[in-house]
């Protein structure tokens, strides 16, 4: 077998595994999973969540617990939020 006939051939198989591989992950369907519900009588808001990846349909609105957002200067540091779940 010359040599680019096997290169070739080991290219042809790599490219059926990334193709397989992607088809595979491309038709996994798993159900969403449900949200924490939000704590009574503390501070809520409302929010739209996606837990799953889809069509527009995924999208729901929800309770959450409000954000406190304790610095108001408009600058986010690096590697952290500013805000925190009450």
């Amino acid at each position: 077998m010359k040599l680019r006939y096997r290169i070739l051939s080991i290219l042809g198989i790599v490219l059926a595994l990334a193709f397989a591989s992607f088809a595979i992950a491309v038709s996994y369907n798993s159900p969403c999973g449900g949200s924490a519900a939000a704590p009574a009588g503390g501070e809520s808001m409302q929010g739209v969540v996606i837990h799953c990846y889809g069509s527009p349909d995924v999208m729901k609105v929800v309770f959450s617990s409000r954000m406190n957002c304790a610095n108001s200067s408009g600058v986010l540091p690096t590697g952290s939020s500013p805000c925190a779940a009450r």
